[in-house]
């Protein structure tokens, strides 16, 4: 019988399949972690109280001004919007803006070089802090990250949202016309989640650009390019990656589990960024011998 085809030979082992790129990830993310847990929980609670404290602060000021909980809230039926407490999340939300992203860049470079098994100190998470051009970097970054967020969410949702209203407003009630609207919702009901996974395969590509700018890899846009140019041929690796944490992150509406779940998806999106930018820097050397 030949090898490789129908039933092997008697004694003869077969190779284990693949292992997919993902899974090796997250079980040496698992690994980077193990004895290490504790200070990245540590990094997780700090970032989540300081986010608590502007939340808190903005409830506090807007009991004392006397206005709603929300700045827009559904009532009745009714949407009821209030421009004071809007102005109050708003005001609250720049120094936020301003503390938080920089921060979280210092996490993310806490998590890079844990990733790696270097040996890797808290305190990093201030290091932004202390340098103007990182902590403009980092705030840069996080507007970037999130008009490419917001930007790719309209893109991919208007097609089956615009159907949707579009069979909303068309007359009819009965005969044709009604199956004409149904037909439309129908279509408009499934255009809504292939938007969805065509935007989040689409932001995947810039899933490293945070950790190759806490790695100290350039500026903003020098970090989103190398992130395009890095995660080609491994987005379909990157996707999976983020959809096997959908399960895990289902646990994080009871709080605790946030200590454990979200040191070990960063970690995980740090050590595939670290793989990604040293495959990327060997192309580019290659390139220029």
């Amino acid at each position: 019988m030949t090898a490789g085809y129908g039933r092997p030979p008697e004694g003869f082992a077969e190779a284990p399949p693949p292992v997919r790129l993902y899974r090796r990830v997250k079980g040496d993310a698992r690994r980077a972690l193990c004895s290490r847990w504790g200070k990245a929980a540590a990094g997780v609670l700090f970032l989540a109280g300081c986010l608590a404290v502007f939340s808190l602060l903005a409830a506090v000021i807007a009991g004392v001004l006397g206005l709603p909980a929300k700045g827009i809230a559904l009532e009745d039926g009714v949407l009821r919007l209030s421009p004071a407490r809007m102005a109050v999340d708003g005001a609250v939300c720049l120094p936020g803006a301003a503390l938080l992203p920089p921060l979280m860049t210092g996490y993310c470079a806490f998590l890079y070089r844990l990733a790696a098994g270097e040996e890797a100190a808290l305190g990093e998470i201030f290091q932004p802090l202390q340098d103007a051009r990182l902590w403009v970097r980092s705030v840069g970054m996080f507007f970037c990250l999130l008009l490419l967020f917001a930007a790719s969410t309209a893109l991919f949702l208007a097609p089956g949202a615009g159907l949707m209203a579009l069979a909303l407003r068309l007359p009819g009630s009965a005969g044709l016309p009604a199956l004409y609207r149904l037909g439309l919702l129908l279509l408009g009901v499934l255009l809504l989640p292939a938007g969805a996974a065509g935007s989040a395969c689409f932001l995947t590509r810039f899933i490293p650009a945070p950790f190759l700018l806490a790695a100290g890899e350039g500026g903003v846009f020098r970090c989103l390019s190398r992130s395009v140019r890095a995660t080609r041929g491994y987005r379909g690796e990157l996707f999976a990656l983020s959809l096997s944490f959908i399960p895990p992150c289902l646990t994080l509406v009871f709080l605790a589990p946030g200590v454990f779940v979200i040191p070990y998806l960063l970690c995980s999106f740090a050590l595939f960024s670290r793989f990604l930018s040293d495959r990327l820097a060997r192309q580019d050397a290659g390139k220029t011998e």
